[in-house]
């Protein structure tokens, strides 16, 4: 009975059924048979596209309101759910635009976004984000937190905790061969006299350039771990070549932060794979999937335990052609996964809208 309920949700709206991702493999790659239309016509489950605009999407501490930026470098804005009404956060204040915003516990929000832009916009993402606070509200200023991240956060869902990694040296010398790190670290958010900062910073692991790059996605099992992904590029990301750079390669790390032990969760090899939103009991997580990061990807859903942990493809973007369906994350009571559609040939994180579907049966 379970599975034939499966089978049905997954089908509604002209959709594929979840498929193990090894099932799927012709000479190590995902087959990816053309088919004509586009899959924002072929949702899973009650698929539906929130919004016409806006990438990376984030859930509210009560599921009711869904965070997101509405372009790279842009303003960030709030989808209500239940009134299917959208607003600008960030009008109100000066900024440099934005990457990232993302909800903490007691409802106020984190922002990433430069003051000023650097010489490319890639240039700009990898050596002059900044970390902003902003009041629950989105009626006051942000205020600089004092950190440069290296991509993405980690902000846990029951406290005012997050982690971040930083890269050293943050800007690459002009002349001569370097080989920096990433690392990964850890604080606590706490207001004083009306003002944001971060407090028991803690350094967890570090990992040489040569080796990868890290970047924090969730926490689990408590707040005690995270997810990452760590990137494999073929050179260093400096300043002046950040816009021509080349990935090799992305898979799932876990980081113990009390203990700095770096684990992999096991993909199949020559895939890219980068982690994404984690489901509420940290048994699952889903991850950005497919065969390049520039061919196009899909969701996936991948299982936190086992040394052949089962990998689900949930959503068929890359079969239309050039698609990219991106940036899953997890609503709190785990029923509900919002994403954003995009093109493969654009900038990592540039979204076209933010889509729902339906969480499949687990």
């Amino acid at each position: 009975m379970v599975a034939v309920i499966a089978v049905a949700f997954a089908l509604a709206a002209g959709a594929q059924p979840p498929r193990a991702v090894q099932d799927m493999l012709v000479n190590g790659k995902i087959e990816l048979p053309e088919q004509a239309g586009s899959p924002i016509d072929h949702l899973p489950a009650n698929g539906k596209v929130l919004t016409s605009f806006g990438e990376r999407p984030q859930f509210s501490p009560d599921g009711t309101r869904i965070a997101f930026i509405g372009k790279s470098y842009g303003d960030a804005f709030e989808y209500d759910l239940h009134t299917g009404k959208t607003r600008n956060l960030t009008s109100h204040t000066p900024n440099g635009g934005f990457l990232r915003i993302h909800y903490m516990a007691d409802g106020s929000y984190l922002l990433l976004g430069p003051r000023k832009m650097g010489i490319s916009s890639m240039a700009t993402r990898f050596t002059a984000i900044e970390l902003w606070h902003m009041d629950k509200d989105a009626t006051g200023p942000i205020k600089p937190l004092g950190q440069f991240p290296f991509e993405g956060i980690a902000v846990s869902a029951k406290t005012n905790k997050i982690a971040w990694v930083v890269r050293e040296p943050r800007l690459t010398p002009k002349t001569g061969p370097v080989d920096g790190y990433t690392a990964m670290m850890s604080g606590n958010v706490v207001i004083e006299n009306g003002t944001p900062k971060l407090v028991n910073i803690k350094e967890s692991a570090r990992t040489k350039w040569s080796k990868c790059y890290l970047e924090p996605q969730d926490f689990y099992d408590n707040d005690s771990k995270v997810t990452a992904s760590c990137y494999v590029f073929e050179k260093p990301l400096s300043e002046v070549d950040a816009a021509n750079y080349r990935m090799l390669e992305s898979k799932v790390w876990t980081v113990d932060l009390a203990n700095g032990a770096l684990n992999i969760i096991p993909t199949p090899p020559g895939l890219y794979a980068e982690v994404e939103g984690i489901f509420p009991d940290g048994k699952q997580t889903l991850v950005e999937c497919g065969n390049g990061e520039k061919s196009g990807l899909d969701v996936c859903m991948l299982d936190m335990t086992g040394t052949k942990p089962r990998y689900t493809r949930l959503t068929y973007a890359t079969t239309y052609g050039g698609y990219r369906f991106s940036n899953p994350v997890v609503s709190p009571d785990g029923k509900k996964i919002a994403f954003q559609a995009g093109r493969a040939a654009t900038e990592p994180g540039v979204g076209d809208g933010i889509l729902m579907i339906d969480a499949p049966a687990r």
